[in-house]
């Protein structure tokens, strides 16, 4: 369900980032610590900080995070459906 989630919200983030919230990339940071991805936690936090200060988050960084974590959770569970 997670996966799911994250993968909604960042289409909608990517599509606008320009609207992106801090509170967007809290929510984002949270799960991803929560769920032990530390590079998209990293991203996301960063991405949070920039919005803070007035600033576009750097969302090619969040989705090569995204992406890298969906990338190692597929090689520990092979069997995982992932959103494509």
């Amino acid at each position: 369900m997670f996966i799911g989630e994250i993968d909604a919200h960042m289409r909608k983030l990517l599509a606008n980032p320009a609207q992106a919230k801090p509170a967007d990339f809290h929510y984002m940071h949270g799960s991803a610590a929560n769920m032990g991805f530390s590079a998209l936690a990293t991203a996301c936090k960063a991405a949070e900080d920039a919005c803070h200060t007035g600033n576009l988050p750097d969302m090619a960084g969040i989705e090569m995070a995204f992406h890298g974590a969906l990338d190692d959770l597929q090689a520990a569970m092979p069997n995982i459906l992932l959103p494509a």
